[in-house]
Order: C-alpha cells, then structure tokens, then sequence
C-alpha cells in the first residue's frame, strides 16, 4: 500500500481517469465540430418552431452565435452531464468501492483517520475532474480554428472547462 490515500487513489484510477477525460473531449470536440453547419439559416428556421419554452430553456435562440452553440451544446449540457457522471461514480466508488472488494476495513484498521482517508479521497476526485476540465479546454482550443469557434476568446473555453470541473466536484454524494 502506498503512503498516501490521496497517491493510492490517483494510481487506482490511473486506467479510468484518461479514458473519461478523452472520451468527454472527444464528446465536446465533436459537438462543438457541427457549429458551421448548425450556424446557417435552415437550423435557425427550424428552431423557430419550437415551443418557446423549449427555446428558452437550452438557450436555442443562440445557436446563430459560436458562443451560444456552444453554451447551449456543448458547455450547457453534454460536457456538464459526463462530469457529473464522473464525479457520482468515483465519488460513489471512493467508499463503498473499498467496502464492497472487501479493503475498506484493512485500510480503516491503518493508522488513518475516516476524515483523512475522506478528504484525500476528494482531493482525488478533484485533481481527476480538473484533468477532464484540462483535456476539454485543450480539445477545444485545438479545433477552434477549424470549427470557427474563432468569436469565442480562450479565456471563455477557460472559464467553461473550469467551471464543468468544479461542477463535476460538487455533484459529489459523499456518505
């Protein structure tokens, strides 16, 4: 076993963590990809006969500008619900995991506290949603160009990768 919690976690994950950072930003890389066919007239015309409410509520008015496609897409709800899925199940695993493979009780019998082996467990589940948020805004950085994503500044790819991270954290269920 290693010295730390927080180590042992990381390196339990190290297979997973890379799987959902590149399958979420291959997800916001391929959505945020369609913007210049989305962008054009017909989508727009289409969109006009939703239901208001429904227009109102993913923000599809927007879709004509790079930075509402993608806020009503991209960063408003795909990258959002696969972080969220990320945090629930390593936030899920962090104990009952262990209980369940049958290590919780070697790990609790070690000299470590409930509360350290809790928070070294949350600092990993945080370095992990940080590292998707990283992939995410190097995906998107990296298709801008191409994508015509060139209207929305890096700082605001910074800002919404950021923010999906901090989102994946906070959706933790902690016992």
């Amino acid at each position: 076993m290693l010295r730390s919690v927080f180590t042992k976690t990381l390196r339990d994950h190290r297979r997973t963590l890379p799987v959902w950072a590149v399958a979420t930003a291959a997800v916001a890389a391929m959505y945020a990809s369609f913007y210049p066919q989305v962008s054009g007239g017909a989508m727009r015309d289409m969109v006009a006969n939703f239901p208001q409410a429904l227009r109102e509520a993913f923000h599809l008015d927007d879709l004509s500008s790079a930075a509402g496609y993608l806020q009503s897409t991209t960063f408003g709800l795909l990258v959002p619900l696969l972080i969220v899925g990320y945090g629930i199940t390593t936030g899920t695993r962090a104990i009952a995991g262990d209980e369940e493979a049958g290590h919780l009780d070697v790990l609790v019998t070690h000299p470590v506290s409930r509360t350290r082996l809790l928070l070294h467990r949350f600092a990993a589940l945080a370095v992990g949603c940080a590292g998707i948020g990283a992939v995410v805004f190097l995906a998107m950085l990296v298709i801008r160009g191409a994508a015509q994503l060139d209207t929305v500044a890096i700082g605001g790819f910074a800002a919404q990768s950021l923010s999906a991270a901090l989102l994946g954290v906070v959706s933790v269920p902690w016992p």
